[in-house]
């Protein structure tokens, strides 16, 4: 019937009524909402944070923070927060903000950039802060004292090294001070979530040996190699690799050691990462005798990071922000270096390995077979282009769904797009322009997620080889993780699939599991009809439910027997106790003044305790539940969840529900 019902009534629509959720575009499309943030509360203060040099009382929360640290400034943007200064480590990036935290700086002034290598005080009075910061700082004990009389300071912990403070501590402490601790819990759950899919993916890392070193020194006889507890090689750790115990052996208590190169064989190991400055010395190093010798060299297991190359950033800064960014980009680098093979290996990065072809792969109305690697993709399905982009495949063409997205693609996938221009292809359902598709000249086309009949998929197999969804799943009900791999083994990437769906599952397990309140919470969908009288109730079997109830919470059973095996119910406003939940998720942001005036809907307690929230059409958080794609997925864990967790918290001063 859901079918029917797309073919008839909602065709001009069709984009949005894909899933029932989306019935909502019926209302008018002129919709904005504000981001549901936690704000910070009076009760997280007064908070006490100890240091090397005693304790640091804030009283209330800091309205201007300058930061002596080096890294300090990813954590506090992560956290809504920016800082009105910061101090240059390196790189010479505006404000001292890199290019994972860019985006997090929005309308926001650019900080002011101290310089790092020695405190200007008098520039840090003019700045009239009310906070100084220097976790990440290894300033000293006089220096603290002159900081202290220009504003409270917290200095580094006494239980680390100077610049010794894990990613996880230096988060928690920066969440105490900006009084959004349950956040920050939930960022470092995020990030330890990348980290265990990155395991799951990997497992070939567990138990080999692996370091982060230097060539600092190379050319003067000398290498260094950092000890097992710097940033750097923790990276390392937490994906299973061991540091070899002759390192810390001969750091002691410092950050690493300086090893001459007759003892290249005390990192001659499964995964040596080199951080050096640009390609002549890594040329020079790896012509050097001794070099050449190694296991690492010969086998192709070291990997090269240059100065112009942002993991190297990533890695020297070790934070929220950075980590999941040097994980993707890491991976592949680790993988192949740990295969040992320097077929597989170019500059330190692993070469593309051609698949086998062809391939077949069934589908609703037969199979289809890939004679060779596609090189020109369609995604002509609703919301094919995120995991096609996820592969590093660019498609020539998307279709259009909603949103008005660059290209139709939504920001958690727009910097694999990076620079290119598919084709949009504004094609409403059951109206494929085959003329279109054909002058494209595509070698394949992917319609996993497309509705397309028979007799339209004869059509287009005329064209080039067609992916059509699985038969045994319901149109546009194919599992994100089955969509992904079938994609995957199109184009001839089936592992990269299977280690993204890993990836993917271990973060939403991550969540889940960091968030045991979400299980005692129950949740509902509701998108109000014109008149707001009634209301549609999104079905529990659906892509966005199916996800919120991964992440623990629980569907009615009343509202689940009301809806049964469609897509979705509908209920009157008399009846909106039915749907009273711990969450209660709205969309038609366009109503939002007329529901939240409508003395049934105030009289639910969801309403009182501030359990609400409202999304737009164009909210993006909107779309990647819309989409719930491998790539939407994790972007709903980085930007929903926060706001889960403000909204189960039960605080209406903690939840924005006001109208805008």
């Amino acid at each position: 019937m859901f079918n029917l019902f797309l073919r008839s009534a909602l065709r001009p629509l069709v984009c949005l009524a894909i899933f029932s959720m989306l019935l909502a575009a019926c209302a008018p499309a002129a919709l904005t909402t504000p981001t549901v943030k936690p704000t910070a509360v009076s009760s997280a203060y007064p908070v006490t944070i100890a240091h090397k040099y005693g304790e640091t009382t804030i009283s209330k929360f800091p309205e201007r923070i300058v930061l002596v640290g080096l890294v300090e400034q990813d954590a506090l943007l992560a956290l809504g927060v920016v800082p009105v200064a910061t101090s240059e480590w390196y790189g010479k990036r505006p404000g001292a903000i890199f290019p994972w935290a860019a985006d997090k700086l929005g309308s926001a002034p650019v900080p002011v950039v101290l310089n790092s290598v020695e405190i200007n005080f008098e520039q840090i009075a003019s700045l009239k802060p009310d906070l100084i910061v220097g976790l990440y700082a290894g300033i000293g004990e006089d220096a603290y004292k002159t900081l202290s009389k220009i504003a409270p300071t917290v200095a580094q912990p006494k239980e680390y090294v100077d610049y010794g403070i894990p990613w996880q501590e230096l988060t928690r402490k920066i969440g105490l001070i900006v009084g959004k601790s349950t956040e920050a819990e939930a960022l470092i759950a995020n990030v330890d979530a990348d980290f265990a899919a990155a395991r799951t993916a990997h497992p070939e890392f567990a138990g080999k040996t692996g370091i982060v070193a230097s060539t600092w020194g190379f050319a003067d006889g000398n290498y260094y190699a950092y000890h097992s507890q710097d940033p750097r090689n923790r990276f390392m750790t937490s994906l299973g690799f061991t540091i070899p115990a002759e390192v810390d052996k001969l750091a002691g208590k410092e950050y690493g050691a300086t090893i001459s190169l007759e003892r290249l064989d005390i990192v001659d190991v499964d995964a040596l990462v080199w951080i050096t400055m640009g390609e002549k010395d890594v040329q020079e190093q790896k012509s050097a005798p001794l070099y050449s010798k190694t296991k690492a060299a010969k086998e192709g297991r070291d990997v090269f990071l240059i100065e112009t190359d942002p993991v190297y950033d990533a890695l020297n800064f070790n934070t929220v922000l950075s980590l999941p960014f040097a994980l993707e980009k890491m991976m592949p680098r680790l993988s192949a270096a740990v295969d040992g093979n320097p077929a597989t290996m170019v500059q330190g990065q692993p070469a593309v390995v051609a698949p086998a072809f062809p391939i077949t792969i069934e589908h609703k109305f037969g199979s289809v077979t890939i004679p060779a690697e596609p090189k020109r993709v369609i995604a002509l399905g609703y919301s094919e282009q995120d995991p096609i982009l996820a592969l590093g495949v660019i498609p020539i063409a998307v279709r259009d769904w909603f949103g008005d997205q660059p290209y139709g693609v939504w920001p958690w996938s727009q910097e694999a797009l990076g620079d290119a221009k598919p084709e949009l292809l504004k094609m409403d359902f059951g109206e494929l322009n085959f003329e279109t598709l054909a002058a494209l000249k595509p070698d394949l086309i992917v319609a996993t997620h497309s509705g397309i009949t028979e007799d339209e998929y004869k059509k287009l197999a005329q064209i080039a080889p067609t992916l059509a969804q699985p038969g045994k799943y319901d149109d546009f009900a194919t599992p994100w993780q089955e969509q992904t791999l079938l994609i995957g083994q199109a184009l001839g990437r089936s592992d990269k699939a299977k280690a993204l769906v890993a990836e993917t599952e271990a973060k939403i397990n991550a969540v889940a599991a960091a968030h045991p309140e979400f299980a005692k919470a129950t949740i509902a969908w509701l998108t109000p009809t014109e008149g707001t009288a009634e209301y549609w109730v999104v079905g529990p079997n659906t892509p966005p439910l199916r996800f919120l109830q991964k992440l623990g919470f629980q569907y009615p059973s009343d509202v689940a027997t009301l809806v049964g095996t469609a897509s979705s119910g509908k209920i009157s406003t008399e009846r909106l106790d039915m749907v009273d939940t711990g969450v209660l998720i709205l969309g038609g942001n366009s109503q939002r003044a007329a529901i939240l005036a409508d003395p049934l809907f105030q009289q639910l307690k969801a309403s009182k305790e501030g359990r609400i929230l409202f999304f737009g059409l164009t909210d993006p958080v909107y779309g990647a539940l819309s989409f719930s794609t491998v790539s939407s997925l994790s972007y709903l864990v980085d930007h929903l969840v926060p706001q889960l967790v403000a909204a189960a918290d039960g605080d209406p001063a903690t939840t924005a529900t006001a109208v805008p």
